[in-house]
C-alpha cells in the first residue's frame, strides 16, 4: 500500500517562513504585491482568482486584479501588461489563462520581464532551467508547478540520483520545465507526450512517473511498477462534480510507493510556490534599491 502524499505539513511550514519574511519586509516600509492579470469574465478563472488571493493575503501578500473586457485589443492589453511592468509598487505579476484567441501570440510569453515573473513563463525564466546544477545557480523562477512537483519529492525524501522518470505531459509550465528539473537531479528521464506511441510500456520501469494530461483515471495499476512514486499533477472533474486527478488512485494506491492526493497535493504546494517568488521578488527588489 502506497504512501499518500499529503501536502499539508509541507505547506504550513513553507507559509511560516513566508509570514517571517513579509514581516521583514513590512519593517521596511514593502508590502510584497502581486498583479493579477485577466481578460474577460470566465467562470474558471475568477474562481482561481478568487482562491489565489485568499491564499496569498493570508501570509500578507497584497494582491492586485487588472482585469479587463474580454475584446480589449491585443495592443491595449500589452501596453497595460508593459505598464504594471513599470509600476515599483508591483513585484510580481501573473497572467490569468486561458486567454482570449486574439490575445494569444509568441510574444505574450515575452510580456512579463524576468524580475517579476513569479510563474516562470518568460522563455529567459524556462531557460535558465536547463543552464543551471551545471552553470549558474537560477536568477529567475521555475514555473510554479514544476516548481511544487520538486518540492514534494524532497519532502518525502525521494531520492532522484539514478533513477527512472517518466514524465506525461510535454507543456511549457509542467512537463518540459519538471522534466528539467529532474535531469538536474541527475534522474534519466523520458518524457510522453500525446504522439508517443506506447506510454503504459514506458510507465512500466519507470521509478517517478509525473502526469499532467488533464484526463481522469489515465494512470491506472496497469502502468504502474511496485514501489513506484506517482505525483498526479492532474485536476479534473468527474461525472458526480467531485475533483480528480489523471490517476486512478483507487487502484494505484495498491501497487505504488507513494502517491499525490487530488485534491490535497500538488496543487496546495503551486499557490504556496507562488507566494515565496512574490515575496523573493520584493526580497531582491528592496536588496536593489
Amino acid at each position: 500500500m502506497a504512501i499518500v502524499m499529503d501536502t499539508a505539513l509541507l505547506v504550513k511550514n513553507m507559509e511560516e517562513e513566508q509570514k517571517t519574511n513579509v514581516a521583514e519586509l513590512l519593517e521596511i516600509g514593502i508590502t510584497p504585491t502581486l498583479a493579477i492579470v485577466r481578460a474577460g469574465e470566465k467562470k474558471d478563472s475568477l474562481s482561481y482568482e478568487k482562491s489565489m488571493m485568499k491564499k496569498l493575503e493570508r501570509v500578507g501578500i497584497l494582491c492586485k486584479s487588472y482585469a479587463y473586457p474580454e475584446d480589449i485589443s491585443k495592443e491595449e492589453f500589452y501596453q497595460n501588461v508593459k505598464d504594471i511592468n513599470h509600476d515599483d509598487s508591483v513585484h510580481g505579476i501573473i497572467i490569468l489563462q486561458p486567454l482570449p484567441k486574439h490575445l494569444q501570440s509568441w510574444d505574450l510569453n515575452y510580456l512579463i520581464e524576468p524580475r517579476k515573473d513569479v510563474d516562470g513563463t518568460n522563455p529567459l525564466s524556462i531557460g535558465e532551467i536547463g543552464m543551471c546544477k551545471i552553470f549558474c545557480e537560477p536568477s529567475t523562477n521555475v514555473p510554479c508547478t514544476a516548481e511544487s512537483v520538486m518540492r514534494i519529492l524532497d519532502h518525502y525524501n525521494i531520492e532522484l540520483s539514478g533513477k527512472d522518470a517518466v514524465v506525461i505531459g510535454a507543456s511549457t509550465v509542467v512537463g518540459r520545465p519538471v522534466a528539467f528539473l529532474l535531469l538536474n537531479e541527475e534522474a534519466t528521464v523520458t518524457i510522453c507526450h500525446i504522439k508517443t506511441k506506447d506510454v503504459k510500456k514506458m510507465c512500466k520501469d519507470a521509478d517517478v512517473i509525473v502526469v499532467a494530461v488533464g484526463k481522469k483515471g489515465f494512470i491506472t495499476k496497469d502502468f504502474v511498477k511496485e514501489g513506484a512514486i506517482i505525483i498526479d499533477v492532474g485536476i479534473n472533474v468527474d461525472e458526480n462534480g467531485k475533483v480528480c486527478g489523471d490517476v486512478d488512485f483507487d487502484e494505484c494506491i495498491k501497487i505504488a510507493g507513494g502517491i499525490t492526493p487530488v485534491p490535497g497535493g500538488v496543487g496546495l504546494v503551486t499557490t504556496a510556490v507562488l507566494a515565496e517568488h512574490v515575496i523573493n521578488c520584493a526580497l531582491k527588489a528592496s536588496a536593489n534599491e
